[in-house]
């Protein structure tokens, strides 16, 4: 009866230890194939009041947070008044990359504009970034 218990609690020990090593096998597979997800500082960007001609420029800092590249594609703004720069369009796992978003202050009065930047992020691969304030004398 004892030689039956004992063989019972080897045969269990080696199955919990082939789980737990298979659970590490996934899960090192699964960190390795993570696709890339793309993360921002913020949504939007409000430049509350400013003066007519002066300079308006703001920096939205975008982040992968996935294990593969996340590349950038393009970058279209809603009107010609916006001005769009960013340093890399690839962003290595757990890194970042600055878009410097400059705005024409000519025109005086409200304005909301988009930045549109495609990328092949899996959970936002069309990311829409905001502005918006006020232009005056």
């Amino acid at each position: 009866m004892k030689e039956k218990n004992k063989k019972k609690i080897v045969i269990i020990c080696l199955i919990g230890i082939i789980v737990i090593f298979g659970m590490q096998l996934g899960f090192s597979i699964y960190k390795k194939k993570v696709p890339p997800r793309i993360g921002v500082s913020t949504l939007e960007y409000d430049f509350n009041t400013i003066k007519q001609n002066s300079e308006a420029k703001c920096t939205f800092v975008i982040y992968n947070v996935g294990k593969k590249p996340l590349h950038i594609g393009e970058v279209v703004t809603s009107c010609g008044c916006t001005v769009v720069a960013i340093n890399r369009k690839e962003i290595a796992a757990d890194d970042t990359t600055a878009l410097t978003v400059t705005y024409n202050t000519e025109q005086v009065g409200d304005f909301k504009k988009t930045i549109l930047v495609r990328n092949n992020s899996i959970n936002d691969n069309k990311l829409i970034l905001k502005i918006k304030g006020k232009v005056v004398e």
